[in-house]
């Protein structure tokens, strides 16, 4: 029978075939491989049968045989199903006529989520023509979106969503909650910035250590208790095994209070993009992890891609902001600072790359060497919360404490200032010399051209950005004679 016009529609599912493709999946580990050449996490309606699918998944990863206790273990972490787990996943494996069935089940899942996709899509169309798009512009947008969705099924087009204010005032009436007071919220993105070898890496082990236990950070920002995710794509897995448990000793965490709740996803030498990660990330369900933590960066762009192209740093953080806002967790990114002193910077302006990343993240937190040896000053600059005073730090292996007795405005090699006005200046002009090299290596003629700046200031800067390592030279030939070229340095990573 066909629904009433103004009847609230209920959208096609597949929950009874979800659960019996897990069940088919545990009966038998090699209907896995079969399952995931038609099916993925995004595919399921019922947040409790992905986070059962991503179990599996998860244990399967491992390389070794498929362990029900594991995967059970995992799968009573779920909001939804939490004690009765073990029911679930019995009766799931006991209503399974057979394994061999896992293809037609994961086919089922799959068809009830491209009809959803199909609603929205329709829905998204309706609500453009009611506000006012013209035919045209709204068929467009439909045969757009109908092509995405024949070349690559399970992706969603997303349109844009219009509120008056006080529709948004109705569904927003208070900021989301905060996961450390004073910095971030649910749904935010952070970076957390230092040169290299300062120890940022250290540092946000005891920020999710302290997450996981409620308790201060630093002796001074509260956080509210939840579990956190760690996805290093640097260090050994012995090396990971052996770092935290240092930390949580030092700030006198037992075992028992952290380890079943901070998630660690190694990636050193099974490297993955951000997009290649987003499925998995999205599939997660919204507030399991209170922070995700990503270390570090500039090894989650996606190959090919340069973390000073404006338009790829956009990419990236269009991304976060998707992620944040599925999981609602607060989004942590560990990032290198660019290279030269960082002492008269803008606290926004520390991290290395294009500046879309210093004007997307919610939160910048940055280390600056000190006068004094051994001591770093965090500054913060936030979105949704009222300015913070700067912290010292001191460095006590393996923990950065707080050190009050200094003054956190003797950075090491302040400006006075004229020259900060000069560096900033300079940094401008030489942010505007690599945005003309993103386009391949030049001379200092074709430079000149594209920028517009003289020939001693182009010399200057030129040799700034070379003893920086910003640039790298070479030769070329111009017209018969030999003359230097520039191009970008290769982006480079640090271990801390």
């Amino acid at each position: 029978m066909k629904a009433s016009p103004s009847a609230e529609p209920t959208l096609p599912t597949a929950t009874e075939a979800e659960r019996l493709l897990i069940g088919g999946m545990l009966l038998d580990s090699e209907s896995i491989d079969k399952a995931l050449k038609i099916v993925g996490p995004r595919h399921f309606s019922d947040p409790a049968h992905r986070h059962a699918f991503l179990a599996i998944l998860q244990q399967r990863s491992s390389g070794k045989p498929l362990d029900i206790g594991l995967v059970l273990r995992e799968v009573k972490k779920s909001p939804a199903l939490g004690e009765q787990a073990a029911a679930f996943l019995a009766l799931a494996m006991d209503d399974t006529p057979h394994a061999l069935d896992v293809p037609y089940y994961a086919g089922l899942v799959v068809e009830a989520d491209r009809k959803r996709q199909l609603y929205d899509l329709a829905q998204t169309a309706a609500q453009d023509a009611l506000n006012g798009s013209t035919s045209q512009a709204v068929l467009n947008d439909m045969l757009a979106a109908l092509d995405d969705f024949q070349r690559e099924p399970g992706v969603k087009r997303r349109g844009v969503e219009k509120f008056d204010l006080g529709e948004l005032l109705k569904l927003h009436p208070r900021l989301n909650p905060a996961v450390i007071d004073g910095l971030c919220r649910q749904g935010e993105t952070v970076n957390l910035i230092s040169m290299s070898k300062v120890g940022k890496s250290w540092l946000g082990y005891s920020l999710a250590l302290s997450i996981i236990t409620g308790r201060r950070w630093l002796d001074r920002f509260d956080t509210h208790c939840g579990r956190v995710l760690l996805i290093d794509n640097e260090l050994h897995r012995s090396t990971l095994a052996h770092r935290i448990p240092l930390v949580a000793e030092a700030m006198g965490i037992e075992p028992h209070d952290y380890q079943g709740e901070l998630d660690v996803w190694p990636l050193r030498g099974n490297l993955k993009s951000l997009q290649q990660l987003a499925g998995e990330l999205e599939a997660i369900e919204a507030g399991y992890y209170r922070a995700i933590l990503f270390d570090a960066k500039y090894r989650f762009i996606e190959p090919g891609a340069s973390e000073n192209d404006n338009a790829a740093e956009t990419q990236v953080y269009n991304l976060l902001d998707r992620i944040a806002e599925k999981t609602q967790s607060a989004l942590v990114m560990i990032h290198h600072t660019s290279k030269g002193d960082q002492s008269g910077k803008r606290t926004t302006d520390v991290g290395a790359g294009a500046g879309a990343q210093s004007r997307a993240a919610d939160c910048h937190l940055v280390l600056r060497e000190h006068e004094e040896p051994g001591v770093v000053v965090l500054d913060a600059a936030v979105r949704s919360f009222a300015p913070i005073e700067p912290v010292t730090l001191r460095w006590e292996f393996p923990l950065w404490r707080p050190d009050a007795l200094l003054d956190a405005s003797k950075l090491k090699g302040r400006l006075t200032g004229g020259e900060q006005r000069q560096t900033e200046k300079d940094q401008e002009a030489m942010t505007e010399i690599a945005s003309a090299l993103l386009g391949g290596p030049a001379t200092t003629r074709k430079l000149r051209d594209a920028t517009g700046f003289s020939r001693d200031r182009m010399a200057r800067l030129i040799g700034l950005m070379l003893k920086r390592g910003t640039i790298i030279a070479g030769e070329t030939d111009a017209n018969g004679n030999t003359t230097n070229e520039y191009a970008l340095a290769p982006t480079e990573g640090v271990v801390d």
